[in-house]
C-alpha cells in the first residue's frame, strides 16, 4: 500500500508541492514577530494580528478551492502559481518604495490566499485520486508535507536573513520557483493518471 502510493509520481511529488507550499506559510510565521517588533517597532499584539490575517487568507483560499472543485486540477494549480508570481513581482518591485507593515501584509494576504487555494486543491486530489487508500494517503500526505516544510523552511531561513518586505519576498520567490519546477514534472504525472478530469 505504502509502496504503491509513494511510487505514484503524482502522489509523491504532490507531497513535495504541499510541503513547499506550506513552507511559505512557515517562513512567514517564523519571521513575522521579528519584522513587526524589530523593523517596525510595534508590539507583539501586531504580530498576532498579522498571524490572524495569514490564517484568514489561507481559510478563504481553501474555501475558494472548494468552490472550484469541478475544474481540472492542473488548471487550478497553474492559476494559483501564476497569481502568486504576479503578486510577488509587485511585492518585490515596491519593497524599496514602501516600508509600511500594512502594505507588506496586503501582499502576504494575497499570496497566502493562493497558497491556501493550492494546498487545499492538491491535498484533496491526494485523498480522492486513490479512494481505496484514503486513510493511508491522508497520513502520508500530511506527514510527508510536514517533513518537507520543516526542511525547506529551515534551509530558506538560514540562507536568507528575513527582516523586511524585500527579504520575505525573496524567500517566497525561492520556494515558489521550487514549486513551479516540481509542477512541471507533476503535469506529466497528472496527464497519465486516469482519475484526473
Amino acid at each position: 500500500m505504502y509502496r504503491e502510493l509513494l511510487n505514484a509520481t503524482d502522489f509523491s511529488l504532490g507531497i513535495l508541492v504541499l510541503g513547499l507550499s506550506y513552507s511559505m506559510i512557515m517562513v512567514f510565521s517564523m519571521n513575522i514577530a521579528f519584522i513587526v517588533e524589530h523593523e517596525h517597532h510595534l508590539t507583539a499584539v501586531y504580530s498576532g494580528y498579522c498571524a490572524l490575517i495569514s490564517g484568514l487568507a489561507m481559510f478563504f483560499g481553501g474555501l475558494w478551492s472548494k468552490k472550484q472543485i469541478n475544474k481540472p486540477i492542473y488548471q487550478k494549480l497553474q492559476l494559483s502559481i501564476r497569481s502568486q508570481f504576479i503578486i510577488l513581482a509587485i511585492m518585490l518591485s515596491t519593497a524599496l518604495l514602501f516600508h509600511q507593515l500594512y502594505i507588506m501584509m496586503a501582499f502576504v494576504f494575497l499570496i497566502h490566499f493562493w497558497l491556501g487555494f493550492s494546498y487545499n486543491t492538491y491535498f484533496t486530489y491526494s485523498l480522492t485520486s486513490r479512494p481505496h487508500y484514503a486513510a493511508t494517503a491522508s497520513g502520508l500526505a500530511s506527514g510527508g508535507s510536514y517533513v518537507i516544510f520543516s526542511i525547506a523552511s529551515y534551509v530558506v531561513v538560514n540562507l536568507i536573513d528575513i527582516k523586511d518586505q524585500l527579504t520575505l519576498g525573496l524567500a517566497y520567490l525561492v520556494l515558489l520557483v521550487c514549486v513551479r519546477l516540481t509542477l512541471i514534472v507533476v503535469r506529466q504525472a497528472l496527464q497519465k493518471a486516469p482519475t484526473v478530469a
